[in-house]
């Protein structure tokens, strides 16, 4: 469970303070760490918030991790949890994150930074946080759910338009195969 939290802290950094575009080449990490760069890179992940979401994100991650777990031991005991049992379990599991998230704050800063320094320059980082302190960046990543939301009921609303030719195609398909699959009636005695 533990790992499960960290992993989820961790990988808050990388979506909270780097674009979602994959890099046109990948560039291999670096060998030695520039401290310039590891300094760098914790301000990054401080100023764009990434320590501050570790808390939210560990309580989701571990929240899907209990769901499934008391999922798991309900088939296996072939009963629900009673409500007041899920509930106990539930606090403790809350407390538990509570308070590892210092721990969990700064593991992603001291090995964020680090990870970062492998893959990006000092003046990199520099450039990573002056577009992700952008005001248009910062707009973006605020309506970013909505505005993906949007993008998507386009191909949505876009694909509705072809449904009855999609319709019309898998009709024919099933037409056919039950056509070629007819059962052959028993042969008549008598």
């Amino acid at each position: 469970m533990k790992r499960i939290i960290a992993a989820a802290a961790l990988a808050v950094a990388a979506t909270a303070a780097t674009a979602q575009q994959p890099p046109a080449v990948a560039a291999a990490p670096n060998a030695t760490l520039d401290p310039e760069a590891v300094a760098a890179a914790r301000e990054l992940m401080l100023e764009t918030g990434a320590d501050k979401q570790v808390g939210e994100m560990a309580q989701r991650a571990a929240q899907l991790g209990f769901d499934e777990q008391l999922d798991a031991l309900q088939r296996h005991v072939g009963r629900a949890i009673p409500p007041e049992l899920r509930a106990t379990l539930q606090a403790v599991l809350h407390a538990h994150v509570e308070e590892i998230t210092p721990d969990l704050r700064a593991a992603l800063l001291d090995e964020g930074a680090k990870t970062y320094a492998r893959y990006f320059t000092a003046a990199e980082i520099r450039e990573l946080q002056r577009l992700q302190t952008n005001p248009v960046m910062v707009k973006f990543r605020s309506v970013g759910a909505a505005f993906m939301t949007d993008l998507m009921q386009i191909g949505v609303n876009a694909a509705k338009r072809h449904d009855a030719e999609l319709d019309a195609a898998l009709k024919a398909v099933i037409d056919k195969w039950e056509a070629d699959h007819k059962p052959v009636p028993p042969p008549r005695h008598g």
